[in-house]
């Protein structure tokens, strides 16, 4: 059975963005007034106007899992605080110059997703399947495991959420050199859930 017209009106949103190129590898794209420039940095022969468009994708979706974080939250009756994600992106930058056989786009991701909440009032197996729930609804997720990145994600919950104790523990789990400081005992998570690729995308 199709949708008629007016569920079609409710149900489907309709995105716009126009751009226009501001420079070879720039670029300005105007969202409902609000405009957004992309450029390459400047070792790959830009000007570093802004981010590129891949790590602007990454950052969308990060916003977008925050907002279906928040959702999902109100929809389960689970009370959230702060919330701080970071994300690291492997990409093969063959495949975009014509290598043939080389994904063009992310070869993996891995996430580090922080959100507060009170210690001791949701047990673990709530979090994990508040957690599944995210990832089932937020359309960011979906689009890359969709797309056949292999998605590393890690989900820290804990009385209160750090930008930086999320940044250091991504990279302490990929074993990479950490831009920031440790961070100290009474700053790490209560309670950590980690989910393999495949639970992800299931």
């Amino acid at each position: 059975m199709s949708l008629t017209r007016s569920q079609v009106a409710t149900t489907v949103k309709k995105l716009r963005v126009a751009t226009s190129s501001t420079h070879p590898l720039a670029s300005t794209s105007t969202i409902r007034g609000h405009q957004i420039s992309l450029d390459q940095p400047a070792v790959a022969g830009g000007s570093d106007s802004g981010p590129s468009p891949m790590e602007a994708v990454l950052a969308s979706v990060l916003g977008c899992t925050q907002v279906i974080v928040s959702r999902t939250a109100q929809d389960l009756g689970i009370t959230v605080g702060s919330q701080h994600a970071y994300a690291l992106a492997l990409q093969d930058d063959r495949g975009q110059r014509g290598v043939t056989g080389v994904q063009t786009y992310f070869d993996q991701v891995a996430l580090q997703i922080a959100v507060s909440v009170e210690a001791g009032t949701y047990p673990e197996s709530a979090l994990k399947d508040f957690a599944q729930e995210v990832h089932r609804r937020c359309p960011g997720l979906n689009l890359l495991a969709d797309a056949n990145v292999k998605l590393d994600v890690v989900w820290d919950f804990a009385s209160s959420a750090d930008a930086s104790v999320t940044e250091y523990r991504l990279h302490e789990r990929l074993d990479l050199e950490a831009r920031v400081e440790g961070p100290t005992a009474s700053q790490l998570p209560h309670t950590s859930i980690s989910f393999a690729a495949e639970e992800v995308s299931a």
